[in-house]
């Protein structure tokens, strides 16, 4: 469904911020999923710039408003995917966060288990934007093929 949405939600965001009012419902998502990607290949191996190895603090000021109840950002770095919960202690226990970080853990294994299976090989049509063709049409052209 990812590979599916246009621009890669670009459409989202401008009829959001541009488009007119209503258009786009304005509630508030009380989950955000960041993904900065992969932070390895943001310099080159010759590069003369290493990223810092300390974390550099919080970058939202304690006395804000949060837009999300639950933050979610993940990246991958040194070769390894970091994922982070932000949460305030006001709203919700520390043990739900860890709770729901666990479960997030469990499905992830679980994906990539499924994915690595031998059985998992599928195509979908956003694999082939230029053929046009629905789920339906794909999957009898390629058991044509077989």
């Amino acid at each position: 469904q990812v590979r599916a949405v246009p621009g890669r939600g670009i459409g989202y965001g401008v009829l959001r911020y541009l488009g007119e009012e209503g258009e786009v419902e304005d509630a508030a998502a009380e989950v955000s999923f960041n993904y900065l990607g992969q932070l390895d290949q943001a310099l080159a191996a010759d590069s003369p710039f290493v990223a810092a190895p300390e974390s550099p603090g919080p970058i939202h000021s304690e006395l804000g408003v949060r837009a999300h109840l639950v933050g979610v950002e993940s990246r991958v770095a040194g070769g390894r995917l970091q994922v982070a919960f932000e949460y305030s202690e006001n709203v919700h226990e520390r043990a739900t966060i860890e709770g729901l970080a666990r479960r997030y853990l469990e499905a992830l294994r679980a994906l990539i288990d499924h994915c690595a299976s031998p059985g998992a090989v599928g195509y979908t049509p956003s694999d082939f934007p230029e053929a046009e063709l629905d789920q339906e049409e794909l999957d009898a052209f390629l058991a044509s093929l077989l």
